[in-house]
């Protein structure tokens, strides 16, 4: 657990004085804040690496050896890696850490204040459905070997006047189930005055590490503890007895397994899932555990290199990697960029923890673009699958003040 006191940089970012905190709405901000984490940061210090994953696999400790020794600034690498392993990560070296009252600007309802926000899915609820079906019809033809693909749906959300973390945090931070958190990005947008920001609430830790001792705890099998059953017990059961659902989290604790035994003097895989909730999904969980066998290369054994190693897990991706890569270029209309990739930090001991991007909206100004996905097996039911990337906005749409049902058209 990190945390420090408030310098002149950190507390202009809060924009409410009940705090304690200045009153700039807009600035580079990091943070991680869940059950076992908080990590809050300011600025940018400096780029450390912007290359791709495929290029950090084989130099995994230089964002490490990047780091400016001479000043003040924090001994942390922060950022996060992309979806698509040949694209741009996104990692650098905070100028401060900071007080946690960054994050804690009292909640307030503006519902009332403003007119209704824009939503537009892309794609639709109607052609979501039409793409799963395209899906298992390939998993069932068995099309270069594809034995699960995860399909993803966008919705853009635009209103009046810019989205601003200050609000959107607190509400995110209620699920205490999960990991709350928010990083600055590249500006898609050439002369943009507004931060591109990153920000969600992850219930998935890709990759721990605390000197030799690792753990990853991947999530695959969904289920909305809303919706057509008759209580949360019963959909609880559900899950656990859905032949699919275990099959598709299987897939992906052995993928993981896979990757770290040969890293691994010892290594924990339980046999069978346990539940896991957060306030909107019920998920089957593996906790994995493992003790590394030359913690003191960081080149391959750093908490972000074994992050690079594992990114992007069958959970977010499919099975075998480069079929299933290949029916989302085919079927999904946009570009993920750092959805379904890796939010973390690592210490210059390799130490660190990076979560899987999920359950997050890509923010520019007054535009909101969120992500959910499911995972697609040869058996799955199209309605089943739109009905859980619907249930999956829920998070980002809730700290919007935006109501998940009354959108019917478009969730």
């Amino acid at each position: 657990m990190f945390t420090g006191t408030d310098s002149s940089h950190s507390a202009a970012l809060a924009g409410d004085t009940t705090t304690g905190c200045g009153a700039k709405p807009e600035a580079p901000l990091f943070a991680l804040q869940g059950p076992t984490n908080q990590l809050v940061s300011t600025g940018v210090h400096k780029l450390l690496y912007q290359e791709s994953c495929d290029a950090l696999m084989a130099c995994g400790n230089a964002p490490l050896l990047a780091l400016d020794s001479t000043g003040s600034a924090p001994q942390l690498v922060v950022g996060a890696l992309p979806f698509v392993r040949q694209a741009a990560c996104h990692l650098f070296q905070p100028a401060a850490i900071a007080s946690a009252c960054v994050l804690q600007s009292p909640l307030r309802d503006e519902t009332h204040r403003r007119a209704a926000p824009q939503l537009q899915a892309e794609p639709d609820r109607a052609t979501y459905e039409a793409m799963v079906r395209q899906a298992t019809q390939l998993l069932r033809d068995g099309v270069n070997g594809l034995r699960k693909v995860v399909l993803a749906r966008s919705l853009v959300v635009t209103q009046a006047r810019p989205f601003e973390l200050r609000h959107l945090l607190p509400r995110l931070m209620r699920d205490t189930s999960v990991t709350t958190y928010c990083l600055p990005l590249p500006s898609p947008r050439q002369g943009s005055s507004h931060l591109h920001q990153l920000v969600g609430a992850t219930p998935e830790l890709l990759l721990s590490r605390r000197g030799a001792e690792i753990a990853s705890h991947p999530l695959a099998g969904s289920l909305p503890r809303s919706g057509r059953y008759s209580s949360a017990e019963a959909a609880a059961e559900q899950l656990l007895q859905s032949t699919k659902d275990r099959q598709e989290h299987r897939m992906v604790v052995e993928a993981i397994a896979d990757a770290l035994a040969p890293l691994c003097a010892q290594l924990r895989v339980p046999q069978t899932p346990a539940l896991r909730a957060t306030a909107t999904m019920w998920h089957l969980g593996t906790r994995i555990e493992g003790r590394l066998r030359h913690p003191q290369d960081l080149a391959s054994t750093s908490s972000l290199a074994l992050a690079a190693r594992l990114q992007p897990t069958p959970a977010l991706c499919g099975a075998p990697h480069a079929a299933a890569h290949s029916v989302i270029n085919q079927l999904e209309p946009f570009e993920r960029g750092f959805f379904g990739g890796a939010v973390g930090y690592s210490d210059t001991t390799g130490d660190g923890d990076w979560y899987v991007a999920i359950r997050c909206a890509q923010i520019c100004g007054n535009e909101a673009r969120l992500f959910a996905g499911a995972g697609i097996m040869h058996d799955s039911d199209p309605r089943t699958e739109a009905d859980e990337t619907a249930a999956k906005f829920g998070a980002m749409l809730d700290a919007l003040q935006l109501p998940l049902t009354g959108n019917g058209n478009a969730l």
